[in-house]
């Protein structure tokens, strides 16, 4: 097939992991299929590139750019499809031309662009011939307003070659002088809705028995300041060490050496902020990592509560002192909870999963355009 694939969100040489699940459902299509994606530029970045068998177009986001350039490769490459990625006026644009150009449409919801339907969400739905949500919850959102016999669910997923660890876990500890200590991890944007400062203040009781725990935190964003002074006022700072954006092979190694992975994901119905699915859950448990989840939007296709993990209550703080405390005294569990979680990803979560599901959705779309 010759898909083309538009989301405003797409890795750039500054930020390697913006839209990078965009990204990596692009490259498992690429395996097969030709594949152009088209995407925002801005700054100095470049208008064409290939990245790892990805067509990448870059073009200025403003109403007549997207249109042209899915017209103007379309006259040369004649695409089977059109699919977007994210909920707003760049799918309207895509669905109207779509339809000019008699092409079979599909569109992929994220989870937070769909917490507030409104008839205008609904009408931009209404050119898709099929929606993708990436978990259940966004396909309960996406039936207010949106015909419940176009949607599927194809959850996004990990890349094993991606994630590669080429240090041992304590070869890496040495490196980043934890060699004797027991590590959270979590790795997020710092934004409020990631729940990041609820392990903070879980640190003060939970160092009174695991002296020598660290809590890593691997991201950026606009919180970063405040949980600082939240680990200083708290008077756990030393305990707290901001990584910020790390390659991914580092990525790789911090998973691999961390004990607990923990992320206490909020909603924030006030700012429309929701944890859609959440990749790094899963990225976790593919390294044998018990899993601790904060419930909201679709965490519990990520984290099997009991299995996996644990899926609690992101405001119970008490609760998840004691379900760390628990897994820091439990060797055991940790294992038994982190080989469950790689034998659940190994055979559902993959890529080659998702690309699957999303190319059988296209044939779909095309059969139903083309009877």
């Amino acid at each position: 097939m010759k898909i083309c694939m538009v989301s405003y969100l797409y890795p750039t040489k500054e930020n390697r992991t913006l839209g990078i699940f965009v990204h990596h459902q692009a490259r498992e299509l690429a395996k097969n299929n030709e594949v152009h994606v088209i995407t925002k530029r801005s700054g100095n970045m470049q208008s064409y590139e290939i990245c790892e068998r990805v067509k990448v177009h870059r073009v200025g986001w403003f109403n007549s750019a997207i249109p042209n350039k899915i017209a103007s490769l379309h006259g040369k490459i004649k695409f089977d499809v059109i699919h977007s990625h994210f909920l707003g006026f760049s799918t309207l644009l895509c669905g109207i031309t779509s339809r000019a150009l008699g092409l079979p449409f599909v569109a992929t919801l994220h989870g937070s662009e769909i917490m507030s339907g409104n008839m205008i969400k609904k009408f931009y739905l209404s050119f898709a011939g099929r929606i993708m949500c990436v978990s259940g919850y966004t396909a309960n959102l996406a039936e207010n307003i949106a015909d419940k016999s176009k949607i599927s669910i194809v959850n996004n997923g990990v890349d094993p070659r991606r994630l590669r660890a080429k240090k041992s876990s304590g070869m890496f500890k040495k490196t980043i002088g934890l060699a004797n200590n027991c590590i959270i991890l979590s790795v997020a944007d710092l934004v409020k809705r990631k729940g990041i400062d609820a392990v903070i203040r879980a640190l003060p009781s939970l160092k009174n028995n695991h002296p020598d725990l660290v809590y890593i935190i691997i991201g950026r964003g606009p919180e970063k300041d405040n949980l600082a002074s939240l680990a200083k006022r708290l008077k756990v700072d030393k305990s707290v060490r901001f990584i910020g954006y790390v390659s991914d092979e580092d990525l790789s190694n911090y998973y691999n050496a961390c004990d607990i992975f923990v992320l206490m994901s909020r909603t924030l119905q006030r700012e429309n902020a929701v944890e859609g699915f959440g990749i790094v859950f899963i990225e976790a448990s593919f390294f044998k990592k018990p899993v601790i989840a904060g419930k909201s939007g679709g965490t519990s296709e990520a984290v099997i509560h009991g299995v996996t993990g644990f899926l609690l209550n992101p405001e119970d703080e008490n609760e998840l002192q004691e379900k760390i405390s628990l897994l820091l005294k439990n060797s055991g569990l940790r294992k038994r909870l982190g080989i469950n979680g790689n034998n659940f990803v190994m055979n559902n979560m993959l890529w080659k999963h998702n690309a699957h599901k999303t190319a059988a959705v296209y044939k779909d779309a095309i059969k139903s355009k083309h009877p």
